[in-house]
């Protein structure tokens, strides 16, 4: 798994991205929190967090930003104890990466049971910029509001991201920060 995990790291790295429909939207890429974009699918998420990357491309050595889709056939069945292999897999590419600060765009990770885990131990133990994408179900409600309790909570940014052109964009997609210092009502 593992080098696959490598493949596909250095394949996006080298592959230039689509233009893209331009979305207003604010969403700090220097957070010190985990940055959630949540909404319904084919809602813009994965479009806004390669207009994120193509924004740190600019100013960021493209080898500190790592990109992974998370319904990649190429992955699949992906389990929670395959995810260190990934970071692995990037620092074994990369060793001299883990004294910089790296950026972590996982699109769709709610796929992975037991997902909130990882993510959770990146924030807790890696100089790492982490933003995720989900796709808004049951599991997600509950994973967000309650198995994250104690340690980070999900709360809106002040304004949705809109589409030009598309009056009821905002509606489908919010993006959100969790908070590490907050607990919420389960």
């Amino acid at each position: 798994m593992k080098e696959i995990f490598k493949r596909l790291i250095t394949d996006f790295q080298e592959r230039e991205l689509p233009a893209l429909v331009t979305r207003d939207y604010r969403i700090p890429v220097d957070s010190p929190k985990i940055v959630s974009l949540v909404g319904v699918r084919r809602s813009g998420k994965t479009s806004i967090l390669l207009q994120l990357i193509n924004s740190l491309r600019q100013t960021t050595d493209p080898t500190n930003l790592l990109y992974l889709n998370f319904e990649d056939d190429r992955i699949s069945p992906l389990q929670l104890s395959h995810l260190d292999q990934l970071i692995e897999g990037y620092y074994e590419l990369y060793p001299d990466k883990r004294k910089e600060k790296v950026y972590l765009f996982f699109d769709e990770i709610q796929n992975i049971p037991g997902w909130e885990k990882f993510v959770r131990r990146l924030y807790d133990t890696l100089n790492v910029g982490l933003f995720i994408t989900t796709t808004v179900n049951r599991r997600l409600t509950s994973v967000a509001g309650c198995k994250t309790a104690g340690s980070s909570s999900m709360s809106p940014m002040r304004s949705a991201i809109r589409a030009p052109g598309k009056e009821n964009s905002a509606a489908w997609m919010r993006p959100w920060i969790f908070s590490a210092a907050s607990r919420p009502a389960c």
